[in-house]
């Protein structure tokens, strides 16, 4: 990671564990992929909003092991927005700047079937969170 940061190759994480966001970071990494949208581990705000690099925010439900037990939803779109801006809002106020936080629905995480592709909001939709889309 470091050769390639080095050598001026952009170089992203993907990772749901601060430690290992951290040592990515200090090696290079400018940006940090949580597919746990930072509920695996408490440490991630901090450590990402200290970097200063953009966060990924993945929406999910549960871990990889229970996440379609939690699959259900009313409004997909509805829910998996006003989960996501409520995680950015944590980022931001662990300090990230508001810029930084990255959404992205998930697709496919704690999701079934048509919920699917139903939880990645229109233009029109995502326009009210007030952060970026991967």
């Amino acid at each position: 990671m470091r050769e390639l940061a080095a050598a001026g190759v952009p170089v992203s994480v993907e990772t749901t564990q601060a430690t290992v966001a951290e040592a990515a970071v200090a090696a290079g990494a400018v940006l940090v992929n949580d597919v746990s949208g930072g509920s695996a581990d408490p440490a991630m705000a901090r450590v990402v909003a200290a970097a200063r690099v953009p966060w990924v925010l993945n929406h999910s439900r549960g871990t990889s092991r229970d996440m379609y037990a939690a699959a259900g939803y009313d409004d997909v779109v509805r829910e998996v927005s006003e989960e996501l801006v409520t995680r950015a809002d944590g980022a931001v106020r662990a300090g990230a700047r508001p810029d930084r936080p990255i959404l992205d629905p998930g697709p496919g995480f704690a999701k079934r079937g048509s919920s699917t592709g139903c939880s990645t909001p229109t233009s029109t939709d995502s326009s009210a969170w007030g952060f970026p889309l991967p």
